[in-house]
Formats: C-alpha cells, sequence, structure tokens
C-alpha cells in the first residue's frame, strides 16, 4: 500500500484487541514480524507507528521491536 500510494508514514492499529478480544500479544507478533518482513530490503514506507491504546499494548510492541529474532 505505500508504495502504490507513496506514503512515507503509515500507521497500524491493534486490529480486533479491543472488542473483539483477540489476543494483543499474538496480534502484535504478526504485526511486528509482518512490517519487518516487509520493510526488510524496501525504501517505502520510510515510518511505521503502531497505534497503541493502553500501556499493556505499548510494552508488548516495545519488547517485539527489540527482538531482533521476529
Amino acid at each position: 500500500m505505500a508504495e502504490k500510494y507513496n506514503l512515507q508514514t503509515i500507521a497500524f492499529p491493534a486490529i480486533s484487541t479491543g472488542i473483539y478480544s483477540y489476543p494483543i500479544k499474538e496480534a502484535a507478533e504478526i504485526a511486528v514480524r509482518t512490517v519487518k518482513s516487509h520493510l526488510n530490503g524496501q525504501n517505502m514506507p520510510q515510518k511505521v507507528y503502531f497505534a497503541c491504546f493502553n500501556v499493556e499494548t505499548y510494552q508488548i510492541y516495545v519488547s517485539l521491536l527489540a527482538n531482533n529474532n521476529l
């Protein structure tokens, strides 16, 4: 999508982890792994934001983003 619309920045919410109760850690792992995989060798987007709506979600994302094994 970033390439198609020439986006420099993109943001992703923790999809379905609220009202649909999808496990936050699992959703975050999928999101971080997918973004890291896509960005490997790509120029766009230049910035990716993960929208975290509470401290628990934020801490999970921080931990996963620091993990180079994903």
